[in-house]
């Protein structure tokens, strides 16, 4: 099973990988050599899909309440 974690703080810039999920991704550039890179790789565009989705879809409910949609 895999995960990765992201942290974000009020005021902060933008959301930065906890501190295991960097070593994991960097772990994952490492494993191209190997075969194993494709999984990690459908696992992030899954994981990016999922996100996409949702955020598409509370934008679309933040517009709603806002009278812009």
């Amino acid at each position: 099973m895999e995960s990765i974690t992201f942290n974000w703080h009020n005021g902060a810039d933008e959301a930065r990988p906890s501190p295991t999920t960097r070593k994991k991704l960097d772990e994952w550039k490492q494993a191209i050599k190997d075969a194993e890179f494709v999984y990690h790789l459908d696992f992030l565009g899954d994981v990016i899909h999922g996100l996409q989705k949702e955020y598409d879809s509370i934008l679309v409910a933040s517009r709603k309440l806002d009278g812009s949609g």
